[in-house]
């Protein structure tokens, strides 16, 4: 071989380009499945954190954690 053959960086084959990709459309896939079971918060919910939590200070940031916990506590 010569010293630029040598040089060049190794390529994937063909398949293994193509086996990538697959791979990647099936991940997309499985993460579009996932997102559409996601429950969102009902105005119910989001009232009900907010009368519970408005006392707290800071008050906004307190309200943004209980919004994100009942959406963990929803979808998991």
């Amino acid at each position: 071989m010569t010293k630029e053959a040598l040089a060049q960086p190794e390529r994937p084959a063909p398949c293994a380009k193509h086996c990538e990709a697959t791979a990647f459309q099936i991940t997309i896939k499985n993460l579009e499945g996932q997102l559409a079971q996601l429950k969102p918060l009902t105005d119910e919910d989001i009232k009900k954190l907010w009368v519970s939590n408005r006392a707290a200070i800071p008050r906004y940031l307190c309200f943004a954690r209980a919004i994100e916990a009942k959406l963990k506590e929803k979808n998991t």
